[in-house]
């Protein structure tokens, strides 16, 4: 009876340690943005926006927004950081179409960022002037055709700074999105076989159960 406990218990745990696989996905969509009011080719920004993680997320790339989905006129440094403005992450996006295309986007791929549920964080992208074209600025969830937002993260506000050069923007554009820049979030795994744990752990008892009325 021992050995067979044993041998329950170890798959069991075994089990647990293996990951359900989460596929990223972006953190917002959209079909359409409309020309906003302020054209930031016109000179160089840092823009981005902060968000909330609604779970324990994993960022495996970010993304700057190529408007008509040619290639960038430039690479543009992106970047995250937390709610002191310390940088956790940044890759530089590739100009012309250097990076991958997604949904608009270009994507480069970063070392796996974990990000903490409850936590807030700042997402932001260096801007050029030969970028040439106006990203849109829009009352998130309203001017914006067909947003959808992942429910893993709250978009709070748009943020900008002056500046070529990547760094903390804290200038807001009150409850303002500039599709300027994106990520690939994934929920952190939880191991896959956890549940059966419990299953497991309900056979156990019933089985020495048995054994004790057995004996009785």
């Amino acid at each position: 009876m021992k050995s067979r406990l044993s041998i329950v218990l170890s798959a069991c745990l075994l089990l647990t340690a293996i990951p359900a696989l989460s596929e990223a996905s972006p953190a917002y969509d959209f079909t359409s943005a409309p020309m906003g009011p302020i054209a930031i080719g016109e000179t160089a920004y840092v823009v981005g926006f902060k968000f909330t993680a609604n779970s324990n997320l994993n960022v495996s790339s970010l993304g700057f927004y190529d408007d008509a989905q040619n290639g960038l006129a430039t690479s543009h440094e992106v970047g995250i950081f937390d709610a002191s403005g310390n940088k956790l992450t940044s890759v530089v996006i590739p100009g012309a179409s250097g990076a991958d295309l997604v949904n608009k986007f270009r994507y480069a791929s970063i070392p796996s960022l974990s990000l903490v549920s409850g936590a807030s964080y700042t997402i932001a992208g260096a801007t050029s002037a030969l970028d040439g074209y106006n990203y849109g600025a829009y009352p998130a969830g309203t001017d914006i055709v067909g947003l959808s937002v992942d429910p893993s993260i709250s978009i709070l506000g748009g943020v900008f700074a002056e500046g070529s050069t990547l760094t903390y923007p804290t200038k807001t554009f009150n409850s303002y999105l500039y599709p300027t820049v994106n990520m690939n979030v994934a929920p952190v795994p939880v191991p896959a076989a956890l549940p059966l744990l419990g299953i497991g752990l309900v056979g156990l008892g019933a089985l020495r159960r048995k054994a004790l009325s057995v004996k009785a």
